[in-house]
């Protein structure tokens, strides 16, 4: 179909590196008029508001998964009203929430007859070789994140050594061998974003998918304003005992009158300074299910 608009989906488990992806992205391609979709899925926009420093062609959809029920209504209206800027834009660059499971995008654009107005150049999946054999047994919106890409990056390979990367690589192979396949580290990766005619298919078995529920039974979103003071090394040590637990936390604390961007997966923790300060709110993303560990960390953070 003639002027169909070119969607490149970025997909990846909590952590993997989906931020810093958009970011490499945004940066390689700052002179082209392209739009930016996030997709958070706690209630409290943090990568969007990281992405928009950067750019100011981001739109958020944050409270879940543009794939799920609750969320696919908004994100077909986002869609529909940037079909009608598609003279000024080159293409979208959607960034999907860490839960997203992709398998139904086919099928709601024919449903929606947005695939009139769009076409999937790319579908890119982001792992963690740190997370990804322990959860892949457990999550199945993992196993479809790879099923339905392209590409698959494994991100932070100079954080494991040489065998813990093979081993990802043929895992990601045993789902789908023909993917193609790059380790890299920080995404440092050039890809052309919207390939010319190329239309990502959906797997057969994969056809007739349905829409995730709003609660996914998996996890469970909480937000805190912490009120104990607390220094970015103690709240590292507490969460490293937690990783059983908790899939991810990110967000914003304050100490000794720095503020600090945390973020924490089970690849690691890092506190980055930022010069605009944010008030203190932290995410965290964990099992449906908290272990006592887990809620007595949540209380300590409340005072």
């Amino acid at each position: 179909m003639p002027d169909q608009i070119p969607i490149c989906l970025v997909t990846g488990f909590l952590g993997a590196g989906k931020t810093t992806l958009l970011k490499q992205i945004i940066a390689r391609h700052a002179n082209r008029k392209i739009v930016y979709l996030v997709n958070e899925f706690s209630p409290r926009d943090i990568d969007g508001a990281i992405v928009a420093d950067k750019t100011p062609d981001v739109i958020t959809i944050p409270g879940g998964s543009i794939f799920c029920t609750c969320l696919v209504t908004t994100f077909i209206s986002q869609l529909r009203q940037l079909a009608a800027q598609h003279e000024k834009k080159e293409g979208i660059v959607i960034e999907a929430s860490g839960m997203a499971n992709p398998k139904v995008i086919h099928q709601m654009l024919s449903e929606t007859q947005l695939d009139h107005q769009y076409r999937i150049a790319r579908i890119i999946t982001v792992v963690d070789p740190g997370s990804f054999h322990k959860l892949r047994k457990t999550l199945p919106g993992i196993h479809d994140q790879i099923k339905m890409a392209d590409l698959a990056i494994i991100n932070k390979s100079d954080c494991f050594d040489a065998s813990t990367i093979e081993e990802t690589k043929a895992d990601i192979r045993d789902i789908k061998p023909d993917i193609s396949l790059h380790a890299v580290s920080h995404c440092q990766i050039a890809f052309s974003l919207f390939p010319p005619s190329k239309k990502v298919n959906v797997p057969h078995d994969m056809q007739n998918a349905e829409y995730a529920r709003c609660r996914d039974p998996n996890y469970q979103t909480c937000e805190i304003t912490p009120v104990r003071p607390l220094s970015p090394h103690e709240l590292k040590n507490m969460l490293d005992t937690l990783s059983e637990d908790i899939f991810r936390l990110k967000g914003y604390m304050n100490w000794k009158q720095q503020c600090y961007h945390v973020d924490w997966n089970t690849s690691g923790f890092t506190a980055t300074p930022v010069k605009v300060c944010h008030p203190p709110t932290i995410v965290c993303i964990h099992r449906a299910a908290p272990s006592a560990a887990l809620n007595r960390f949540l209380d300590q953070l409340q005072g």
